[in-house]
């Protein structure tokens, strides 16, 4: 039975450890990762670095899912 690895990150910190497993080929089933912000002049959408790598390399069998975290206070 072979493993299957689901990766969560965002951060510029988070592409080469997820580089490295993409190229040392284990299995990446799924990609999470946080919704695109809107930022700097112009307040255009900016994607994360994983979603950025992600869209950039192919992974095969791999699906990248953007989450939206929602925080509610009462």
């Amino acid at each position: 039975m072979s493993k299957k690895i689901v990766f969560m990150g965002t951060s510029n910190f988070a592409v080469p450890i997820l580089k490295s497993l993409y190229q040392n080929g284990y299995p990446i089933s799924v990609v999470y990762t946080q919704p695109p912000k809107k930022s700097n002049r112009g307040l255009k959408l900016n994607k994360s670095p994983i979603n950025l790598f992600s869209e950039k390399s192919i992974f095969a069998n791999c699906c990248v899912i953007v989450l939206a975290c929602y925080l509610y206070s009462t």
